[in-house]
């Protein structure tokens, strides 16, 4: 059937099953979360802007060295998910280890979980409320999850 994805293929076609997914979710708004007014991370005292992405873009993710994104379709009901890159600001995420501490959107986070996965949506990962950062990794993604103190 025209359009339809193979899932179990994997490799490139789940990659196009998720960005397929991302555009249909797009449209679906994200609420705000209740502590907006201050859009930054702070990791190891030094604090990074959150940037939105565009409005119907979920795909983008800041080109800006120290500058996080906010992932809106993951942002809903105690959920806070920040992107970057990891040749730019996903370097801090990749130097958290578990028991740090990390402050987003004015809300204090000590780190649970730092664990390497291969490209899969990332709704399979959210599995629990909280902070989480993704960075890419070698052949897949970082994902750093912080629960709120």
């Amino acid at each position: 059937m025209q359009g339809m994805v193979d899932v179990e293929a994997g490799g490139n076609n789940t990659v196009k099953l998720l960005s397929v997914l991302l555009v249909i979710l797009a449209f679906i708004p994200a609420p705000v979360s209740a502590n907006s007014a201050r859009t930054e991370i702070t990791i190891a005292g030094v604090s990074y802007p959150i940037i939105n992405q565009p409005a119907g873009d979920p795909l983008w993710i800041s080109e800006d060295d120290n500058t996080f994104t906010r992932f809106s379709l993951a942002d809903y009901g105690g959920y806070t998910w920040l992107l970057a890159h990891d040749n730019r600001a996903g370097v801090h995420i990749a130097a958290l280890k578990v028991g740090d501490a990390v402050t987003a959107y004015g809300v204090e986070y000590t780190i649970v979980s730092v664990e390497h996965h291969g490209f899969v949506p990332w709704q399979s990962l959210a599995v629990r409320p909280g902070l989480y950062l993704q960075t890419c990794q070698g052949d897949g993604i970082l994902i750093v999850r912080g629960v709120e103190n």
